[in-house]
């Protein structure tokens, strides 16, 4: 449904002459990513909505977007996967902040920043089989998956003792911690893979 509808998007540049015909493949794919990312991104903001956590979700989706963009991670086969799995984190995100199982606050956030710090650290970034990195680009993302790493734990931490916005604080750390656990899978997807061939 998504490859479809980009597909028409793409169609409808060309028709106009926005876009070579040559090039159609490529505009599906950036507009197939699109249109899914938006489907995504308003998903989780009626939830938000609807939850009376839009500023909440707001860190949360910071924590998530910036240490996924440098620090890759596990990729679904298809979008319904991919928004079904962004979703069922987000709802359990939602789940635990909603009810305040934290039993310490300030405990809770340290410990999901270190966790995750050490993740990163260890196997970050982490390729798809279906865009694999160079050297040099593994180099350039395991510096900037490092920086923002540190970047989120700092922010989170002066969020939590600075200003005392424990539930903006949590929000970065749990954003950050998902993708963190999406690097795990990722990685043993990835061994999988290997083993397989």
């Amino acid at each position: 449904m998504i490859r479809s509808f980009a597909e028409k998007i793409s169609f409808f540049y060309i028709k106009k002459g926005y876009i070579k015909s040559g090039d159609k493949e490529i505009y599906d794919y950036c507009f197939e990513i699109l249109v899914s990312t938006v489907i995504n991104f308003v998903t989780v903001t009626v939830i938000a909505i609807l939850c009376n956590m839009f500023v909440e979700t707001i860190f949360f989706l910071v924590g998530f977007m910036t240490i996924r963009a440098t620090a890759g991670g596990y990729h679904a086969r298809n979008h319904f996967n991919c928004w079904l799995i962004l979703i069922l984190a987000y709802i359990g995100y939602v789940v635990l902040l909603s009810f305040e199982v934290f039993a310490n606050v300030n405990h809770f956030i340290v410990i999901v920043n270190i966790i995750s710090f050490v993740i990163v650290e260890v196997i970050s970034p982490v390729e798809d089989e279906n865009k694999p990195f160079t050297k040099a680009e593994y180099e350039i993302l395991k510096k900037k998956s490092r920086f923002s790493v540190g970047f989120i734990f700092l922010l989170s931490i002066v969020l939590n003792y600075k200003f005392n916005r424990a539930n903006y604080a949590i929000s970065l750390a749990i954003g950050m911690f998902v993708v963190c656990v999406s690097l795990v899978a990722g990685k043993v997807k990835n061994r999988f893979i290997e083993k397989n061939r």
